[in-house]
């Protein structure tokens, strides 16, 4: 019956506030109906929206706490007052005009926070490409270990770039460092679902590994995605030249010297 503890709980306080209303009423002779009425129904009606918990509970609570407590005190007036109603709206308008600026003041504030983490990350991503281009001016010196730690601080600042994870582990693989190589290709896959460069490097990687099989599934991967990934077919074609399938191998050769792939 109960999703919780708290559930329980607060139905079991539900139950003794009635219980305590009843026994008042029964007890004390000059105990008044409507409010002993009023006020249990109101406790329910406000247990039975908030096991409900949606988003705009509390202005139905609100909504309803108003026109149980407008009808209590209509009740309890000798002259039948409608001014109560008049009342109990007001306090509801009161309210919703109050949690319509609280979530005014809330999206604001989102809105501002929003930007100012765009500007880091924007002023970060800076950083990040000042050390990129600095670890592949050291890649191209075949300075592998310093462009791995360019390429590692760019990361440091700008976690979300697929291209440095690439360029960090091809850095890796040049190496030998072959597991830190695949897990970069890896983490950028995940960036990027459909990095054709990612998937060609694993292929890459796979071929120094000399698991060709896997590389052949990679580099197919990347030509998927990519069709014009020159690299993708040469390292596949590296892999089907391994396995004695060279004339699959050459069609990988001529097409990626096709689409402009040189060593």
């Amino acid at each position: 019956m109960f999703k919780s503890d708290d559930e329980k709980e607060d139905f079991i306080v539900l139950l003794l506030i009635i219980g305590v209303l009843i026994v008042i009423y029964f007890v004390d002779s000059d105990a008044d109906l409507v409010t002993i009425i009023s006020i249990s129904l109101l406790c329910v009606v406000v247990y039975v929206i908030d096991k409900f918990n949606f988003v705009y509970a509390d202005l139905l609570q609100m909504f309803l706490a108003s026109v149980i407590l407008s009808f209590m005190f209509y009740f309890k007036s000798e002259d039948r007052d409608p001014m109560f109603f008049v009342l109990g709206a007001i306090v509801f308008i009161v309210y919703l005009v109050v949690r319509i600026i609280r979530m005014g003041i809330r999206f604001f504030i989102s809105m501002i926070f929003s930007l100012l983490i765009k500007i880091l990350r924007y002023s970060s991503y800076i950083k990040a490409k000042e050390k990129v281009a600095e670890g592949l001016k050291f890649y191209h010196q075949k300075n592998y270990e310093d462009a791995i730690l360019k390429f590692t601080e760019a990361i440091q600042s700008f976690s979300y770039s697929c291209e440095t994870y690439d360029n960090r582990g091809m850095a890796y693989a040049m190496v030998g460092k072959y597991n830190e190589a695949i897990a970069d290709f890896k983490h950028a896959i995940e960036i990027i679902g459909n990095d054709a460069i990612a998937y060609s490097n694993l292929g890459f990687t796979y071929n120094r590994l000399k698991n060709y099989e896997q590389a052949i599934y990679d580099t197919t991967q990347a030509i998927k995605f990519d069709s014009k990934c020159a690299s993708a077919y040469h390292n596949r074609g590296i892999a089907y030249k391994a396995m004695g399938e060279n004339e699959k191998a050459e069609e990988d050769f001529e097409k990626a010297r096709e689409l402009g792939y040189t060593e």
